[in-house]
């Protein structure tokens, strides 16, 4: 019998062409005419490139280095001053309305967003001035020993975080809530202005 040869053009798969294997399989084993030869070299290469693979991912495993550990975390005084200094600067909507459901008068919410979103809608009690019109001479209507809680729009609005700023320039105390009233309204807690009236004469639910 004589010698039988044949060339056969490989290809090095890589981790992109794994999804492809089976594809590629069914194609290469349903051609007609392979001989008997040809289909186990080619099997075997099939084989081969499905285990550089796995080879390849089991790297990436080994290698792969945690995010939320890449910087240690503090489990000390400095965590205790941080998480600390945070609950002295922010507050959130959960305590808010307890205090005031509890009659807690302590403190000024100001609604920092512009005069027509806080008509539309807003926490009720709260009293609106936009954080570009804080100035000293705004903030001389109010006691100097006020404790003011602003808000604006939600986690995507940095208008409260503007106000508070201003405001502890002036020399006042201040939490800003946050979530503001995005998550105000997430809570279910009530809201007053137009938005609700509107609500109320349609009978509508608020999302």
């Amino acid at each position: 019998m004589g010698n039988v040869s044949f060339s056969v053009e490989t290809k090095n798969f890589t981790t992109e062409d794994t999804e492809k294997n089976e594809s590629t399989e069914k194609r290469l084993f349903e051609q007609e005419n392979s001989s008997p030869l040809r289909q186990t070299f080619l099997r075997g290469a099939l084989i081969l490139s499905r285990e550089s693979s796995e080879r390849e991912k089991e790297d990436m495993r080994l290698t792969y280095k945690s995010q939320v550990g890449a910087a240690p975390a503090a489990a000390d005084k400095r965590a205790i001053e941080f998480f600390a200094d945070k609950l002295r600067c922010e507050t959130d909507p959960a305590d808010v309305h307890a205090d005031m459901e509890n009659g807690v008068d302590s403190f000024v919410v100001l609604d920092v967003r512009s005069s027509e979103d806080y008509e539309r809608k807003h926490v009720p009690g709260a009293i609106s001035l936009p954080h570009s019109r804080i100035t000293q001479k705004r903030m001389s209507e109010f006691p100097d020993d006020s404790l003011f809680v602003v808000y604006c729009w939600g986690p995507g609005c940095n208008g409260s975080t503007k106000a508070a700023l201003k405001l502890s320039q002036l020399g006042y105390a201040v939490k800003e809530m946050i979530g503001g009233i995005e998550y105000w309204e997430r809570e279910g807690y009530p809201i007053a202005g137009c938005a609700r009236q509107h609500t109320l004469e349609t009978g509508e639910r608020r999302a």
